[in-house]
């Protein structure tokens, strides 16, 4: 009994483990929500995947809420919001980079 406790108090929030399997299926599907370049790090502008959700017709949870709740993610583990980012794939008009404001996970 003590062992379950412990695991779910370990576990991940049920919003925060819905926009993981969201984003999994999102990023597959259309390609690029992880804008960052290093392999170990998760990069999401929020923004990008409310859209692409959108466009893919999926729910996605109450932002307000999801931003409280993601500060806690543990898998992938939460590292900073609004870091500014040089897009692995965004590019503008000229053929460069845009600089992305993301919410930054450390991959397991």
């Amino acid at each position: 009994m003590a062992k379950e406790r412990q695991l779910a108090i370990n576990a991940d929030h049920p919003i925060v483990v819905e926009f993981w399997e969201l984003y999994e299926y999102l990023n597959s599907a259309a390609g690029g929500l992880n804008h960052s370049r290093n392999d170990g790090l998760i990069a999401v502008n929020l923004n990008d995947f409310a859209k692409e959700a959108a466009e893919k017709r999926q729910k996605v949870p109450d932002l307000t809420e999801l931003k409280r709740h993601l500060k806690t993610s543990k898998c992938p583990k939460f590292i900073e919001t609004n870091r500014n980012v040089c897009s692995a794939w965004d590019v503008d008009a000229a053929n460069k980079a845009k600089t992305v404001r993301c919410w930054m996970f450390q991959t397991a």
